[in-house]
């Protein structure tokens, strides 16, 4: 369907976009060629799209997998598109919430490959969704927030490193793959985007005896990063740890004491991590 028939068939609806839920469907050719390029998977996948919305990338999808599953929250794009939808055999549509969706049924024992153009307010649970019930998921491509795509794959050192980045990277190798312009969707977005790819990996990508510990431990350093690491670690009541033992934790890790949280990498924290739990 190309962009002048769906935008027929919106006016024979009466459809229009939901800013409530954050609607801005692709409209470029170009770029929609260039995103399937960049989807590597195999024809005998099952791939699960989230937001389908007219189908201008779902029919494609289709076409390079084995089962579409798309999952669209708005019950009057359902409406409109369940019947383009039968047209083929291998798109199963399922009007819902993808946050309420529980990929353990919609896998049936299968590592799902997960592709979405998803509302920039609901990207972050999205992606939290996704690192949860990952045993069910091994591939997600997400076009997202520019700004949201690089803060996941930033650096340690970078002003834009944080918790987030360390959570995202401990479970995923991420790559910024391209960025996408504004002007590429309708109604147009107020800023730029990119496709993202989250490789899901087999083991998390740093060893630490405790994940909930270590990820308590890095927000608690980045809430407050302005702040030398050992000053944010020592505030408050989350490691009651006497100041000087923590200062000696630290060095005994080869942490310089008065480094900030986003100098520090996912193996620094997961090393301070075991060492702090163990000396508790």
């Amino acid at each position: 369907m190309d962009i002048s028939q769906i935008k027929q068939l919106a006016k024979e609806h009466g459809f229009r976009p939901n800013k409530r839920l954050g609607q801005n469907f692709l409209i470029d050719k170009n770029i929609k060629e260039k995103i399937l390029s960049s989807l590597d998977f195999s024809n005998e996948r099952t791939v699960l799209e989230v937001g389908p919305g007219f189908g201008m990338m779902t029919f494609d999808l289709a076409e390079r997998c084995a089962h579409l599953i798309a999952v669209e929250k708005d019950p009057k794009l359902c409406e409109i598109m369940t019947s383009f939808f039968k047209e083929k055999d291998n798109i199963e549509l399922i009007c819902q919430d993808i946050l309420d969706s529980d990929l353990s049924v919609l896998s049936k024992g299968e590592r799902l490959v997960v592709y979405g153009n998803v509302p920039y307010y609901i990207t972050t649970p999205i992606v939290e969704k996704m690192i949860t019930e990952r045993k069910h998921v091994s591939d997600l491509y997400m076009v997202i927030q520019e700004e949201l795509a690089d803060r996941l794959v930033a650096s340690p050192g970078s002003k834009i490193y944080g918790s987030i980045s360390c959570f995202v990277q401990f479970y995923t190798h991420a790559k910024k793959l391209f960025r996408i312009t504004k002007g590429c969707f309708s109604p147009k977005p107020k800023v730029n985007s990119s496709l993202l790819h989250l490789e899901f990996l087999e083991e998390p990508s740093v060893k630490v005896k405790d994940e909930g510990f270590m990820f308590g431990l890095i927000r608690k350093a980045f809430s407050q990063r302005r702040k030398k690491i050992l000053n944010s670690l020592s505030s408050g009541s989350f490691l009651d740890i006497d100041k000087e033992e923590l200062k000696k934790l630290l060095l005994s890790c080869e942490i310089d004491p008065l480094r900030r949280a986003e100098s520090l990498s996912l193996s620094d924290y997961a090393h301070l991590a075991d060492k702090i739990a163990s000396y508790r």
